[in-house]
């Protein structure tokens, strides 16, 4: 990848006017936006894998995060090939849109992303000539609500028991919560009665003092594991608002 990024950066420079954005170099302030409120900034939180489309070198990919730090966005690559060849020199938004602005190293060219976030669906230009598409992940972001040592409050291994579950009784189900690239992440399993049975995850949130885990339940659809931290080793909540479960913290 990284001999197409410096071949890609070096057609931007000759090819087109557009992908200068500024005159700007990298001894100048790399700074943040403050072009929209915080609130506004949500929605564009998260891991975004980006492919760039028909470029002179074929599709090109991206993985780039965008976080908050204090009240501005921040975003940095994930991978040493291109954090090697780009500085992010700002992270804006105007009118919902995200601009990425980069500086390639050894061209001395600055080129923007232009990102368009729909949901967890992402499109966009890059260099206001190259077609991008991709795929937002959400990503876990600080709150007041949600205690400061994130990982060995939450993170873990656990045993639960589901009670009462009309036609199945009591079920076990193992429950294993950990970070992906800064993602929060979960796999999921159940015993039937003679194996242990995958569950399918569609996402993992966190809202106040509850880690809420939406999973495909085969007779019911789209539901939730209501997560609730009573200490160190123990939890307890509901599945799908209705059967209480509680559990142990097993590593």
């Amino acid at each position: 990848m990284k001999n197409k990024i410096l071949l890609l950066a070096f057609i931007f420079i000759f090819s087109s006017c557009s992908i200068l954005i500024k005159n700007q170099t990298v001894s100048q302030n790399i700074e943040t936006s403050e072009i929209e409120p915080e609130d506004s900034f949500q929605n564009l939180l998260g891991n975004y894998d980006i492919v760039v489309f028909d470029t002179p070198l074929g599709n090109i990919e991206f993985n780039i995060l965008v976080e908050l730090e204090g009240e501005n966005l921040k975003s940095s690559f994930i991978g040493e090939e291109a954090s090697n060849n780009f500085d992010i020199l700002s992270t804006e938004v105007d009118e919902g849109i995200l601009y990425i602005n980069t500086y390639v190293k050894s061209y001395g060219a600055n080129i923007s992303f232009e990102i368009y976030v729909e949901g967890d669906q992402v499109t966009g230009y890059l260099a206001d000539m190259f077609e991008l598409q991709g795929v937002k992940n959400s990503s876990l972001e600080s709150d007041d609500n949600i205690p400061e040592n994130i990982s060995s409050l939450i993170i873990g291994d656990y045993n639960i028991t589901v009670y009462d579950v009309p036609g199945y009784g009591d079920i076990d189900v193992r429950i294993k919560i950990f970070l992906n690239k800064n993602i929060l992440d979960s796999n999921i399993t159940y015993f039937n009665g003679e194996s242990w049975v995958d569950v399918t995850v569609n996402s993992i949130d966190v809202e106040d003092e509850a880690v809420f885990i939406n999973v495909v339940d085969e007779e019911a659809g789209n539901v939730d594991l209501e997560i609730y931290f009573d200490d160190q080793n123990s939890i307890s909540g509901f599945y799908a608002g209705l059967f209480d479960f509680s559990g142990k913290r097993i590593n």
